[in-house]
């Protein structure tokens, strides 16, 4: 018979008090860990709500000017004769001034998809090809036979080889044979216009595009003739050769008062004042008026010399000028007409002659000046007179 051990009452009332205070220091060591997660958590929500953003200062220093040097590149294009690639290829001006506000980059920088397009801010800069630039502000589109938009004188482009009706004419016929056909069948057009003063019922016949540009300034280095075709949105249907653009209007009364021309241009250059013709710098003679006697040496902007006026010209307001610009065979073209005022003292070049601005009917951009030293010709681009038209 076996015994065993057995607990006295005091033993297992102590046993009994032991394991109750067990258990309550285990519900209460739970309930505090729960709060301090849930205290925890309530932290870190109450932390990302009221995040505190950095605030972007902006810092307003003292503006500085810079100007823009330019350096002009040296071109070497080959006239058109023989023919010769385009040699104004397109430019990219890069800004280098600073802007007068900076602004600390925050690290994270959230970026958005733009659905917006850019728009340029003067004229686009170069002309090889077709790539013309969009001007802002209401300039319109730019090229190198004017603008699209805006007071002045109006340049309507116009096609010998065909009729309104796209149908082909006796100069296109002509110019079936070689260079000297060609520029025979150009002049005969030319002169017939010159007899008719331009009137409408002369050009009802002839192919116009309908756009038309207005006159800013005409200044180009040798390049290609399909220029012209595409300035007024007619490359398709118009081949570069046989065509003309005249420029029309009255000049305002704030233009400068004596005036004397200089330029020179392949192929045709005619300037006008009330119908009579006062100065021309054309390639060859198309209207009996060009006078070799007033070729002027030193740099030209074509093969050969350029041309200068006699005398001073008088201009008024409301006096008539009308401004041709054409192309006989194709190919190639280049030039420019440029002016000098009476009583300005001009700047020499090598030759002794006067460097000249460009003849202007709107204010030069800072586009326009760029694209224009990067010509290989000197010109005065401080004093440019401007020739308002009405």
């Amino acid at each position: 018979m076996s015994h065993h051990a057995q607990l006295s009452p005091e033993a297992i009332q102590k046993l009994q008090a032991q394991k109750r205070n067990s258990t309550i220091s285990a519900i209460i060591i739970a309930l505090l860990l729960s709060g301090l997660i849930v205290l925890a958590l309530t932290l870190i929500a109450i932390s990302s709500i009221f995040k505190n953003e950095e605030e972007l200062v902006s810092y307003s220093p003292a503006s500085e000017n810079f100007e823009e040097i330019v350096k002009p590149e040296m071109t070497t294009e080959v006239e058109k004769k023989p023919s010769s690639p385009s040699s104004s290829m397109s430019k990219v001006i890069a800004s280098n001034t600073p802007s007068p506000t900076a602004i600390p980059v925050p690290k994270d920088v959230a970026v958005e998809p733009s659905l917006d397009f850019g728009s340029g801010t003067d004229f686009g800069d170069g002309w090889g090809g077709s790539g013309f630039g969009e001007g802002s502000g209401g300039r319109g589109k730019s090229t190198p036979f004017g603008k699209t938009g805006g007071a002045g004188l109006k340049g309507a482009f116009y096609d010998f080889k065909q009729d309104r009706d796209k149908e082909a004419t006796q100069l296109a016929k002509d110019y079936s044979g070689g260079t000297s056909q060609k520029i025979a069948a150009y002049r005969k057009e030319i002169v017939s216009l010159n007899r008719s003063q331009y009137s409408a019922s002369s050009l009802k016949n002839i192919y116009k595009a309908d756009v038309e540009l207005t006159f800013t300034h005409i200044v180009l280095p040798f390049t290609s003739a399909v220029i012209a075709p595409e300035a007024f949105g007619v490359e398709k249907e118009v081949d570069p050769s046989g065509w003309l653009i005249v420029y029309e209007g009255r000049i305002a009364e704030n233009a400068p008062n004596r005036v004397k021309f200089t330029g020179r241009f392949d192929d045709l250059l005619v300037v006008y004042i009330n119908g009579k013709v006062v100065f021309d710098g054309s390639w060859s003679n198309y209207l009996g008026k060009l006078n070799e006697r007033n070729q002027i040496p030193g740099p030209s902007l074509v093969r050969k010399k350029m041309i200068r006026n006699d005398d001073f010209i008088s201009l008024s307001k409301g006096d008539n000028i009308r401004i041709l610009v054409g192309e006989a065979p194709g190919g190639s073209l280049g030039g420019g007409l440029f002016v000098a005022e009476e009583g300005v003292d001009y700047k020499k070049n090598d030759a002794g002659q006067d460097i000249l601005p460009p003849f202007a009917a709107q204010p030069l951009t800072r586009a326009d000046i760029k694209r224009l030293k990067d010509i290989d010709y000197p010109m005065e681009l401080k004093k440019v007179p401007v020739f308002r038209m009405e």
